[in-house]
């Protein structure tokens, strides 16, 4: 149904791992349509050859008894650990109904005070256990699937390179590293000296940026090309793209590599851009709060790490106090597009960028038409029902189609987590 935020799970089949990737992909996929006052919809998420599923997808046609007049889609694609896009599934919808602006109908203005607030309530430490619960089946599985560290190698794009030894997950540096693994794994690791080298440094790290926080003097965020700042107790993060749609009214926030296309008669229409961090006006940013950005093969990374520059959590990215939150290293402040509708609209996709990396805009739009025009969906004698699942079948479709038949040939080219909306207007 389409009433709730639609979870990505895996289902509990565990792979061999190798590297990065699993040894087969995970094509099961987690499904959801519905209908709307004047529009249908479905979404589909895919956990594919990655180790664990870090996608999310809101599917809300009514925003809240309050809001039943504002519909809210949204992709969220997380990194370093599967919380923060749950998180942000779970909360969003009922923090943006509650900010003052969005209530005053400056869809805008609260959506982007909703990103932030999703940052400030992940950096409260009474969401620390949710957050962990969120968290703990990947770990657990990550470990079970290999048993051992997973080194920086095997870290792919959007991933952060963590110092932490434990396999998939980015660990929470000193003290962090350990949590939600088995004894056998931490014995393995005590007897590990590189891990308790690893382990020793990274403490090291921490008594000198609590000294530095103690005698007033900001955070240090680099020190010849290496990451130098302190890790926060959570260490995920997660791109977000959000779709509100009242009435004709559309207004898309967003932050990171996620994306949303409007199809205007047969055209695709960007509602969203990708924020990387070798644009100019990203790099500036980073750079004037004291961060770097380093171009390993081709890939540009923040601080050596993360290969987006906006996003939600990522929060040690986050902590100089003296810079508002929208000039951070790492900022959870989103682009705003706004779109009235007009007859020639057909639909609005929504993907992560697991899709995108292998389809362009127009081509995804092109995709959806075909399979909208082959499946029924343009027929006006269908009813909603079948017109939403109709989508829900195209947004399977869609990632099936995205999928490699080996990363590894590939580049990692559509070895991702993939995750799908469509939403058919005008019906």
């Amino acid at each position: 149904g389409g009433r709730k935020g639609a979870a990505c799970e895996r289902g509990g089949v565990q792979w061999a791992a190798m590297g990065a990737y699993l040894s087969q992909p995970v094509t099961a996929k987690d499904s959801h349509d519905g209908v709307g006052a004047d529009f249908v919809f479905g979404g589909s998420c895919m956990q594919g050859w990655r180790k664990s599923m870090e996608d999310a997808e809101i599917l809300l046609p009514e925003l809240s008894p309050e809001h039943q007049d504002t519909a809210m889609f949204a992709v969220f694609d997380g990194h370093g650990g599967t919380e923060v896009s749950k998180f942000c599934q779970k909360y969003m919808p009922g923090e943006l109904a509650k900010i003052e602006q969005f209530k005053n109908g400056e869809l805008g203005a609260g959506l982007a005070n909703a990103f932030h607030r999703m940052d400030e309530m992940i950096d409260d430490e009474k969401f620390d256990h949710e957050l962990n619960v969120m968290r703990m089946g990947e770990d657990e599985r990550d470990m079970s699937i290999s048993g051992l560290p997973g080194g920086v190698a095997g870290k792919e794009d959007g991933e952060e390179v963590s110092s932490s030894p434990g396999a998939g997950g980015s660990g929470g540096g000193a003290g962090g590293a350990a949590r939600g693994k088995s004894d056998a794994v931490r014995m393995q690791e005590m007897q590990d000296p590189m891990s308790m080298l690893k382990e020793f440094l990274a403490s090291r790290k921490q008594q000198g940026a609590d000294m530095r926080q103690q005698a007033g003097q900001p955070p240090v965020a680099s020190r010849d090309g290496v990451c130098m700042l302190p890790d926060h107790r959570i260490a995920a993060g997660c791109t977000a793209v959000v779709c509100l749609k009242r009435g004709s009214q559309v207004v898309v926030a967003n932050a990171g590599d996620s994306r949303a296309v409007l199809c205007r008669g047969g055209e695709a229409v960007a509602l969203s851009y990708d924020h990387k961090p070798n644009q100019e006006r990203e790099h500036n940013r980073i750079r004037k709060a004291g961060g770097f950005v380093r171009d390993a093969n081709g890939h540009h990374r923040v601080n050596g790490n993360l290969n987006l520059s906006r996003a939600i959590g990522d929060l040690k990215y986050k902590a100089d106090k003296r810079i508002p939150r929208e000039e951070q290293i790492i900022t959870a402040e989103p682009d705003i597009i706004e779109e009235t509708l007009t007859a020639a609209d057909e639909f609005i996709v929504l993907c992560c960028d697991g899709v995108w990396d292998v389809m362009s805009n127009q081509e995804v739009c092109d995709f959806v038409s075909a399979r909208l025009t082959e499946y029924g969906g343009k027929d006006g004698a269908r009813s909603k029902e079948e017109k939403a699942s109709i989508c829900k079948k195209i947004c399977e479709d869609l990632v099936d189609n995205c999928i490699a038949d080996d990363p590894r040939q590939t580049q990692g080219i559509g070895g991702d987590n993939m995750s799908a909306v469509v939403v058919l207007l005008q019906q």
